[in-house]
């Protein structure tokens, strides 16, 4: 009977132990990151600031003792309470209204810097688990339009797709980029030039790409098949209808 009871005792024991040290240790670097920042505030209010941390184990883990100090000392936030497995923890600037209908797990002070920061997260012992160097400006996010700065699925930075971004939750893809329109004047992604028509032979082509021989119009109306009785134009005057068109 004695042995029954040591018996199970012993099990009580290391099955406690076990608890106790999946909670509180055996942390590695990046098993909590900081997963999204709202450094621009919200529509409401600039103040209106939160940061959000991600568990990326399967195991809850104690913030107890922890701290999120920016490299300039503001904010500095002592953590506490724990952040469930696959779980978020949202820190919420001043007040509970920083992340409008989400209920903060810890409210903190000290502004984040609009320019950038440096943010260390680290355990109980000071043992770095993650930081953001972000002392050169912020990754992302869009401080007009007030979306926040979220990793994406590969652990780099995207602005959010979302006005306010998505705390407590996991981030969205970012919204596709529109395709820029070739010939509407405006210079997109993908291409070289873009001088407001559709006409080759004028220093841009239709697809938006830079010619390096040009014709001799430079009369948008006139047909590819024209014929002009002017002298050729020199090769100096076409170089000047680049120019024109900002294409040097």
């Amino acid at each position: 009977m004695k042995n029954k009871i040591s018996i199970i005792i012993l099990i009580l024991f290391f099955g406690a132990w076990l608890f106790v040290y999946n909670f509180c240790l055996a942390i590695d670097s990046d098993d909590v990151v900081i997963n999204e920042i709202a450094w621009t505030g919200t529509v409401v209010s600039a103040n209106d600031e939160w940061i959000e941390l991600k568990n990326l184990t399967n195991s809850e883990i104690s913030l107890e003792g922890w701290t999120l100090i920016a490299g300039d000392g503001q904010p500095s936030i002592n953590l506490a309470g724990s952040i469930e497995a696959g779980g978020f923890f949202l820190l919420e600037r001043t007040d509970d209204a920083s992340a409008p209908g989400i209920t903060a797990d810890l409210i903190y002070s000290g502004a984040l810097g609009n320019s950038g920061e440096i943010l260390e997260l680290r355990d109980s012992e000071g043992a770095l688990i993650n930081i953001i160097d972000a002392s050169a400006g912020w990754l992302a996010g869009d401080n007009t339009a007030k979306q926040t700065m979220e990793r994406d699925d590969e652990g780099g930075w995207q602005t959010s797709s979302d006005v306010g971004g998505s705390p407590r939750q996991e981030n969205p893809p970012p919204a596709p980029s529109q395709e820029g329109i070739c010939g509407d004047g405006d210079l997109d992604n993908g291409e070289e030039c873009d001088d407001g028509n559709n006409i080759d032979n004028d220093g841009c082509s239709n697809e938006c790409i830079i010619e390096t021989e040009t014709g001799t119009s430079t009369d948008d109306s006139m047909p590819d098949n024209s014929q002009d009785s002017s002298p050729s134009v020199p090769s100096s005057t076409a170089g000047g209808q680049n120019e024109n068109y900002g294409l040097g």
